[in-house]
Parts: structure tokens; C-alpha cells; sequence
């Protein structure tokens, strides 16, 4: 080997290394957030429904996956006696940023609202003479 081949593979290898630092310290300061599936949270979401407390009417929100596509679901707070819900497609965005076409505002009185999942996608008949 010449004096220019081993310059080469020397910075090669030094190249390598100081990525790999860069790398372990990049990955060390990532958080790594475990999905919040409390029993105290505004949107419960099980297998075959999806149960929203409109009564308190917490803040919350929520992406539901099914075969035909995915929901997002917030329960934008409330306002007087009524609770804010917004949902729409989830089209793009994977940190549910995005603006949600369909808003209903559902009187408090009704303390829950439930919506069936089937795989074609969340029956949200239950509330739709709330929403425009």
C-alpha cells in the first residue's frame, strides 16, 4: 500500500467514527413517548368502539386506525353547555396536525357519546345533527 491509500482509509475510518459519535449522541437526546392510554383521558378507544366523555368535555385527541383508512378525533373543549368535537380523515400529517373539516358541538347533558368502528371506517351518526 502506498502513503495516499492509507491517508485515505485513516480518514475513511476517522469519517466512520466520529458519525457513529454524532449519531449516539443524536439518538441519546430523542424522547421516546409511550402512547397515553389512561382511563382518564376525554376519548376511550376499544376494539369495536369509541366512547367520548362530552360531560367533561377534556381536551384530547386521538388517531383511530381502520382497514379503509384513518380518523382523527379531538375534543376541542368546551364552550357554554355545549362540548367541541372535530374529526376528519387523517390524510398526511403523523402528528395530527392538520385541520379537521367536520366540527359538531354536542350538548354536555349527553355525558357520553359512542360510535361503533367497523372496518369501512367510525359510524358518527350518533351526533351528526351537531356537527356542519
Amino acid at each position: 500500500m502506498n502513503r495516499k491509500t492509507k491517508i485515505i482509509i485513516a480518514l475513511l475510518v476517522v469519517a466512520a467514527l466520529i458519525a457513529s459519535f454524532i449519531y449516539s449522541m443524536y439518538s441519546a437526546n430523542r424522547p421516546t413517548v409511550e402512547p397515553d392510554l389512561s382511563a382518564g383521558r376525554a376519548i376511550q378507544v376499544s376494539k369495536e368502539e369509541i366512547v367520548i366523555d362530552t360531560g367533561t368535555c377534556k381536551p384530547d385527541l386521538r388517531r383511530v386506525d381502520t382497514l379503509s383508512g384513518a380518523t382523527i378525533i379531538e375534543v376541542a373543549g368546551k364552550e357554554f353547555d355545549v362540548c367541541l368535537l372535530n374529526y376528519g380523515p387523517a390524510l398526511h400529517d403523523r402528528n395530527l396536525n392538520q385541520k379537521l373539516p367536520i366540527r359538531c358541538a354536542v350538548p354536555i347533558e349527553r355525558e357520553q357519546v359512542k360510535f361503533p368502528i367497523f372496518n369501512r371506517g367510525i359510524d358518527f351518526a350518533e351526533i351528526e345533527e351537531y356537527c356542519e
